[in-house]
């Protein structure tokens, strides 16, 4: 994408950074994953003339030594891939996500649940979302709880995986149905990081 693209996207939405080359960082040296994540940092701040906020691991990989060295480089926040996760997070460095738009078997959901050590999206996926395989109305459950009780619902994809299903309407869709659910807030992943600081100033 060339960078007139990035900075024409960046102005109808806030972008994040995910590493300079999108190379698991837990495989990575600490000064190699240091390497990719100050100088993807770099790189997209140069060229949206905007500081980075929020980053998102590479394939969701993330421990101790990672997280560290995200907060080290200036970013408010992070989001792993650790699904059926919508309370406040404890850690704005291991946020995970409510729902992804693509249909996971329950099985699926269950085995990478307990790989990650996500107990918690787990018992979210059976009592919340009953085990639902359809991300659409994966995603509809999420919106419902959230507005009943609290949290933050979050819908991650891939664009190229939206492509391949033909999902855009259906995205289209889910996306006008959040919009409708008046009680919600929309925020940016940098909003709310902010938000989780300044709850902390406040303790």
């Amino acid at each position: 994408m060339p960078d007139s693209e990035i900075r024409a996207l960046g102005t109808a939405f806030e972008i994040g950074s995910h590493t300079l080359n999108h190379v698991p960082l837990t495989e990575l040296s600490e000064d190699a994953a240091w390497d990719e994540i100050a100088s993807g940092k770099t790189w997209l701040e140069d060229v949206t003339g905007t500081a980075m906020a929020s980053f998102c691991y590479p394939r969701g990989k993330v421990n101790r030594q990672v997280a560290s060295l995200v907060e080290k480089a200036g970013f408010r926040g992070a989001r792993t891939c650790r699904l059926n996760l919508r309370e406040w997070p404890r850690d704005p460095f291991y946020l995970g996500a409510s729902s992804q738009a693509y249909s996971h078997s329950p099985v699926t959901q269950i085995r990478h649940a307990f790989v990650e050590g996500n107990l918690a999206g787990a018992v979210n996926f059976a009592l919340i979302h009953r085990f639902a395989r359809d991300w659409e109305r994966h995603f509809e459950r999420t919106l419902d709880w959230v507005e009943t009780s609290g949290g933050v619902a979050h819908l991650f994809l891939h664009s190229w995986e939206i492509e391949a299903q033909g999902d855009w309407e259906r995205l289209n869709r889910a996306l006008q149905r959040a919009a409708e659910h008046d009680r919600l807030t929309p925020v940016t992943n940098g909003e709310l990081f902010e938000l989780w600081w300044q709850r902390q100033r406040r303790q």
